[in-house]
């Protein structure tokens, strides 16, 4: 995973970057290093990092069950906390989602492991469209 990483590191490609834009259209700047933002809205990685990590996460030989079960596990059950969101699909099989964002970007990582089915997306502003996307997959899925 070689384009993973925070914004503001030198090794960090830039050109690789999308621009994010606000509501009013307007393109927003990258963020600076600011400590109380690192985990919760700046690490950026390209879409082949994260397709590898998800990839490595479903084999056991990367990630232990145990190390799996302990990042998948309710500790707030039915509350959104930094756990997946898990649910099972009408289809009795299990769905597995997160999703993020901010004033410029949008994001949603969809999993079906018993489908072995890994869908994400990635929006470059806030307009709402993450939400309809995922409930139209999620419809699809179903």
């Amino acid at each position: 995973m070689k384009n993973t990483g925070f914004p503001w590191e030198l090794r960090m490609n830039k050109s690789l970057f999308a621009t994010g834009y606000n509501s009013e259209h307007q393109s927003i700047a990258s963020q600076g290093d600011i400590w109380a933002a690192r985990g919760p809205g700046n690490l950026v990685m390209s879409t082949e990092d994260l397709y590898k990590w998800m990839k490595c996460f479903q084999y056991e030989k990367f990630i232990s069950t145990d190390i799996k079960n302990r990042i998948l596990y309710d500790y707030l059950p039915n509350r959104d906390t930094y756990s997946w969101n898990k649910v099972k699909t009408s289809r009795k099989t299990k769905f597995f989602h997160k999703g993020g964002g901010r004033e410029d970007f949008e994001s949603r990582l969809m999993w079906y492991p018993d489908d072995e089915v890994i869908i994400m997306f990635f929006i470059n502003n806030d307009y709402s469209l993450a939400r309809k996307i995922f409930n139209n997959i999620k419809d699809m899925m179903n």
